[in-house]
């Protein structure tokens, strides 16, 4: 708090205003910050009290409640309230009235500000039997702010500045801090503080005992302070990840929802006009909506095991199976564009404890991880072999647009799409749900560069299920 503003209550605490008054105080705005009403009303009683004691006007613009508080808190320092307000040294309104009589088709006029409140302030500096300036306290800023426009309440502060500017009094504006809890209550808080020439931070800090204990407690809420922008920072990235993922899903889950439509539709005309659909015609429509529907079928697995099931974490049943036999059974089920084609590396058998669907999966996020990255086409290799000791080896590349760097640690998370460019992006879920079932499995993955462009993808697998 600045120091040409205060000096201490009797309970030790920093006071609101100095005593005796002098003009060297003259033009200041006072925001007090507040959490309990008793403290708010105590304060106010002490400066307050001291004014009139010396002769000094006290007017006070609050609610109805803290007006007939504060009344209570004078009459028991022994303060002569009646005397003051049959002298016109101390005046007591209603903030609710005041505002509304200085409010126009709910906007706040500055005429009428400037007339009405500066009005009562000279009246009361006239009543006043000392050289010193009256005491305001004023809660009209209040009103608005509790209905979250503290727009509005900033602008009524900044009519309190140009009143100050003209008349001599000092002002004192309390808020109280669980006015700040919303969203954006710490730039309501940071203009409210701007709008003041001294700040009062609530009594939590004020009751602290010494100097010591308060830097300590300015530390931590600086500590705090940080670690919150962090936080939102953070939340915001967040929020932006999960845009781009909402953008992403919508886009790949367009596509078949399309294609299946197509069909439908092509299908729905030629019945109900009665035209003849030969068997070629026929079935390879079914056949498009049928591995449609399946695309929008792995797209839900996918989303679902991002979510990890009831559990938190994803399903694994081992089988002890021919891993090489599934490999090539996997393979034989996705059929690759046609400008893309398949170079298969396999031994004759290798046994393996696996769980054959989670691989299946696997082998497919992959292969289409291969495809989409290689747009313009080509070889994409698969490879599988026996890494003695250390298990299974599974290896897809391709020759597309590779991953930088800087990225290949990232691509296995959560909603990360394995290439950065925005015709290429996808939900970002394949690596995200491949990393969990390798890593089930006790496994791992990574990507790196091979000798030619593209991408290579290496997975290190058990041969035998870890221990528990």
């Amino acid at each position: 708090m600045n120091s040409t503003v205060a000096d201490a209550s009797p309970n030790g605490r920093p006071g609101l205003v100095p005593g005796p008054w002098s003009r060297a105080h003259q033009g200041n705005h006072v925001v007090l910050f507040y959490e309990d009403d008793e403290y708010l009303l105590a304060e106010l009683a002490r400066a307050g009290g001291a004014a009139l004691d010396l002769g000094g006007s006290v007017v006070i613009l609050a609610t109805e409640e803290h007006r007939a508080g504060l009344e209570r808190h004078l009459a028991a320092r022994g303060c002569d309230v009646a005397g003051a307000v049959a002298c016109g040294r101390f005046v007591s309104l209603d903030a609710k009235e005041a505002l509304a009589q200085v409010t126009t088709n709910g906007r706040l006029d500055a005429g009428t500000f400037r007339r009405r409140i500066g009005g009562i302030l000279s009246a009361a500096a006239c009543a006043s039997t000392t050289e010193e300036t009256p005491l305001v306290f004023g809660e009209l800023v209040i009103f608005p702010l509790a209905i979250d426009d503290a727009a509005q309440s900033i602008q009524l502060e900044g009519l309190w500045n140009e009143l100050l500017s003209e008349l001599d009094f000092t002002l004192v504006c309390a808020y109280p801090l669980d006015s700040f809890g919303g969203r954006d209550g710490s730039v309501a808080m940071e203009a409210v503080c701007a709008a003041h020439t001294s700040v009062v931070p609530a009594e939590s800090y004020a009751d602290l005992p010494t100097e010591a204990d308060r830097m300590r407690e300015i530390a931590l809420l600086q500590q705090k302070a940080r670690a919150l922008a962090n936080r939102e920072e953070e939340a915001r990235r967040a929020l932006d990840a999960r845009d781009s993922f909402l953008w992403a899903a919508a886009h790949d889950f367009r596509t078949p929802v399309t294609s299946i439509r197509g069909y439908a539709q092509l299908l729905r005309r030629a019945t109900q006009r009665g035209l003849p659909l030969d068997a070629k015609r026929l079935g390879s429509a079914l056949a498009t909506i049928e591995l449609q529907t399946a695309r929008l079928t792995d797209l839900l697995d996918r989303l679902l095991d991002t979510m990890g099931g009831p559990s938190g974490r994803l399903t694994i049943e081992r089988t002890l199976m021919d891993v090489a036999a599934t490999l090539r059974t996997v393979l034989a089920r996705q059929p690759l564009p046609v400008r893309h084609h398949l170079a298969l590396t396999c031994p004759e058998v290798l046994p393996g404890s696996v769980d054959p669907i989670r691989f299946e999966q696997l082998v497919t996020i992959l292969l289409d991880n291969a495809v989409r990255y290689n747009p313009a086409g080509g070889e994409i290799g698969v490879i599988l072999a026996d890494d003695g000791a250390a298990g299974i080896r599974l290896t897809v590349e391709d020759e597309g647009v590779g991953i930088p760097a800087d990225e290949r640690a990232r691509i296995f998370e959560r909603h990360q799409p394995a290439s950065s460019s925005e015709h290429l992006a996808g939900m970002g879920l394949g690596l995200f749900v491949a990393r969990q079932i390798v890593e089930q499995h006790g496994g791992t993955i990574h990507v790196e560069q091979p000798d030619h462009a593209g991408a290579r993808f290496v997975v290190q697998l058990p041969a035998q299920p870890p221990a528990a």
